[in-house]
């Protein structure tokens, strides 16, 4: 009758929920990882009663690795997304450079031994086997680049009333000379737009009189 069809199919739902339930109850037991990667740590043993906020696996992702890096402050409004980077591990030592680029920059600061510094993200830009996990790395990142600028020492420029002077040698005399200055290297030197011309011989550091 449909009544008595009705109540088997109750029956079989009531089955099926407690099969569902089941399931879940199982898949409790089953520790999945959420992305997919290497296992590099497990602490678990069987048996073992541990909290619910304890950590007992780390999972390394497949995906490509990245490199953080805090910039100060004063140097941070140079660097842009996109910008290229030289990454040298210490590891390998400073003869084996790796390329990478700048993928995201904090826009919240993170104060350092009372320092404002800015969490960047770098990305290699190929994958090297090489590469591992907890690594140290020095990174320099191109900010601007010119071609063909003539550079100085930053230490020969002398601020003075407001200018920025250069010492030229002139026929053995020394010459003040104002200049406009562009760029700076990492490696301590400096761009100039005018003032000084290619050939011409500078004093970096004058003696003490």
């Amino acid at each position: 009758t449909a009544e008595e069809l009705a109540a088997e199919e109750a029956e079989v739902e009531k089955a099926e929920a407690k099969v569902a339930a089941l399931r879940a109850e199982l898949a409790k037991t089953v520790l999945r990882s959420p992305i997919a990667g290497v296992v590099t740590r497990q602490d678990a043993k069987i048996g073992e009663i541990v909290s619910s906020a304890s950590a007992l696996v780390a999972v390394i992702s497949a995906a490509e690795f990245e490199i953080e890096a805090n910039i100060p402050e004063v140097d941070i409004a140079k660097v842009k997304i996109g910008d290229p980077a030289r990454v040298t591990l210490d590891a390998y030592g400073g003869d084996v450079v790796f390329e990478a680029r700048v993928v995201a920059i904090d826009p919240a600061a993170t104060v350092i031994e009372g320092v404002p510094t800015y969490k960047t993200t770098l990305q290699f830009t190929a994958a090297d086997p090489r590469v591992r996990s907890g690594m140290t790395a020095d990174v320099t990142i191109l900010t601007a680049e010119r071609k063909g600028a003539v550079a100085i020492p930053q230490r020969a420029v002398i601020a003075k009333n407001g200018q920025k002077l250069v010492r030229v040698l002139k026929e053995g005399t020394a010459q003040e000379r104002e200049v406009k200055t562009g760029l700076r290297g990492y490696d301590g030197s400096i761009e100039i737009i005018e003032g000084v011309a290619e050939g011409e011989e500078i004093i970096i550091s004058a003696p003490e009189e």
